[in-house]
């Protein structure tokens, strides 16, 4: 079982995700030519720089949101298993 866990992610996501990671980059290069014919340097980089922050905040934002759902969850299925098992052991007069 682990390794075919090891060979899915081995020879299906990381090439899928480098291949996405070269989509988005050359997207990006697009991106920045065509702002750079249209536009003055220092209003492009006032723009990279705001999008940076703004997507580093986003990312960093949607990662801790996803960690505390997560812990939450299994938080909750802890909670169902003990009250289960408490129930079980406990007698009833």
């Amino acid at each position: 079982m682990i390794e075919a866990i090891g060979e899915i992610y081995v020879f299906y996501i990381v090439p899928g995700f480098k291949f996405f990671l070269l989509i988005i980059l050359t997207l990006g290069v697009f991106a920045f030519w065509s702002l750079i014919k249209n536009k003055d340097f220092l209003q492009l980089a006032s723009e990279a720089f705001h999008g940076l922050v703004h997507y580093t905040y986003i990312t960093l934002l949607g990662i801790t949101m996803g960690a505390w759902f997560v812990i939450r969850g299994i938080g909750q299925v802890f909670y169902v298993i003990f009250a289960t098992v408490r129930d079980f052991f406990v007698p009833r007069s």
